[in-house]
């Protein structure tokens, strides 16, 4: 399934990614496996156009057969959020039916990035590469890669500035395609993303503490 397609031609206005996440370092448990079939289903239903899977262990309380329970209970594609530095880590990826990986680059130097795009493009993944801060923007907003997202929340200190990812988003460039990571809680956050050159958004933390999951991305998908 290709995941830049459903992106690009989303059910709205612009692209929904929803988020399965266990457990959050700034905010504790979110959910757990047992649950992981529903919420898949209420995305779905809802109208995401992409779904994401954080498999980090140690941080996030995720595994890689999370990937698997995710696409058999699904149509959508799916993104697989993880600390991948390694071939081996893309190729159990793709085994697993992700679609897309993400690729950070406050973990990955230049080279490293680089190796693992064309890796994960060769195993039929999407890289998308990640910025937290200018600096690591500076480093892959004019390396070609078909899509980066930008963070709001900031990796060190765990917290959030929408307006650091709206100028940040402002200076990739135009035939990137765009994504907003983190900090979307309402449709003024979505609109401000947008304006600043977003073609989507990732919605995790606030549709898993939701108590009407398929409500709020209805909601979101509004503008």
């Amino acid at each position: 399934m290709n995941f830049l397609i459903n992106l690009k031609k989303p059910s709205g206005y612009f692209a929904l990614i929803a988020e399965i996440k266990l457990k959050s370092p700034s905010e504790g448990f979110l959910g757990n496996e047992s649950q992981v079939v529903e919420i898949t289903g209420q995305y779905q239903e809802a109208g995401a156009d992409a779904l994401s899977v954080v498999t980090e262990k140690k941080l996030f309380a995720g595994n890689i057969k999370l990937i698997k329970t995710v696409k058999k209970a699904c149509q959508l594609p799916v993104l697989c959020k993880d600390f991948v530095t390694e071939g081996r880590q893309l190729k159990a990826i793709a085994e697993a039916g992700a679609d897309a990986v993400l690729l950070l680059s406050r973990i990955l130097n230049d080279l490293q990035l680089e190796i693992l795009k064309q890796t994960a493009q060769k195993l039929n993944l999407l890289p998308i590469v990640e910025a937290d801060n200018f600096n690591d923007l500076n480093r892959i907003k004019n390396r070609n890669f078909p899509v980066v997202a930008v963070n709001a929340r900031n990796l060190d200190d765990l917290t959030v500035d929408r307006d650091r990812a709206c100028r940040m988003l402002r200076l990739i460039p135009e035939a990137t395609f765009k994504l907003a990571f983190s900090g979307v809680r309402n449709r003024q956050d979505v609109r401000d993303y947008l304006k600043s050159g977003a073609r989507g958004v990732l919605v995790g933390t606030a549709l898993m503490k939701s108590a009407d999951r398929i409500n709020l991305i209805r909601e979101l998908k509004k503008l």
